[in-house]
């Protein structure tokens, strides 16, 4: 079957170069180009302008996206959730844990962690830190087991993101909403839309990060509070995108023409607004420095 045959052809921005990987050879008119990524846009660098009027969807992390492709989502499901006990919250000997391997990043939550590490202990493990705990076999992703020690000896997981970049997140956040423990996170875009309601604490809702570790501390030591956090889960569950079956869908409703004709403004904004460095970070970061 030749490549034109196919109703869709998937990109995979990040790393597709036309010069090494080359092109298909033919196009057909009713054929969508799809623009996929999951990375954040200050962390790839293509020449965005030779693929003006190329893609005609695009396939990313974004809400906004022609076929949203995330690294998790909560949909709505009623169960039989239990609320953990009290005295399972008060036996957690620890209180923040951070997985990280990115140290020097665009978003600078390291110098968040640092302001925090003033007022209460983040312990830090992988390339950034001095702890570890069981990799997978590729040493890319953290191993189940290093979430159920989070959920069993932690209250809280740091889900910072290396780049404030609209909608993104990583799966570290909803690896960590599978378990009963808290993330904090920080990060861009609407964590109404990310994550379930009242799941997660937003380190933007805080001026300074002394307040933020204040709040952490009554929540440590008030565990009927801290419970707050998990009521969500008897009404929403944490669930894997089908991204498969997303391309399916789309590809069968009435298609209309669509191309992107100027992708770099897509993807990073007529002023480059997509992603916020330097004084666009939010008020706790900046106070921090």
């Amino acid at each position: 079957m030749e490549i034109s045959e196919f109703d869709a052809v998937i990109f995979h921005a990040s790393i597709y170069d036309p010069k090494i990987h080359g092109k298909p050879p033919r196009r057909t008119a009713n054929q969508a180009y799809i623009f996929c990524n999951m990375e954040a846009p200050v962390y790839i660098a293509p020449n965005f302008s030779q693929y003006d009027s190329f893609y005609n969807w695009t396939m990313t992390y974004r809400f906004d996206s022609d076929i949203v492709s995330r690294h998790g989502q909560f949909v709505e499901e009623e169960s039989n959730y239990t609320l953990p006990s009290v005295a399972v919250i008060q036996k957690k000997a620890k209180l923040i844990a951070w997985f990280v391997s990115h140290c020097k990043t665009s978003s600078q939550r390291e110098v968040l962690v640092a302001e925090l590490q003033r007022f209460l202990p983040v312990d830090v493990y992988g390339l950034c830190g001095p702890l570890a705990c069981e990799k997978t076999q590729r040493n890319e992703l953290s191993s189940p087991k290093c979430y159920d020690m989070l959920e069993e000896d932690y209250k809280f997981y740091l889900s910072f993101e290396n780049s404030l970049c609209k909608d993104y997140s990583t799966e570290k956040l909803y690896n960590a909403l599978r378990k009963n423990v808290v993330p904090i996170v920080y990060g861009a875009g609407d964590y109404n839309m990310s994550a379930p309601p009242g799941s997660v604490i937003n380190v933007a809702d805080f001026e300074t990060v002394e307040q933020l570790a204040d709040h952490l501390w009554y929540l440590h030591e008030n565990a009927t509070a801290y419970l707050e956090y998990f009521h969500w889960k008897k009404r929403y569950k944490i669930a894997k995108v089908q991204k498969a079956c997303e391309i399916c869908r789309k590809l069968n409703l009435p298609q209309r023409t669509s191309i992107y004709h100027n992708l770099l403004e897509w993807s990073k904004g007529t002023r480059g607004e997509i992603c916020k460095i330097g004084s666009d970070l939010p008020n706790i970061l900046r106070n921090a420095l």
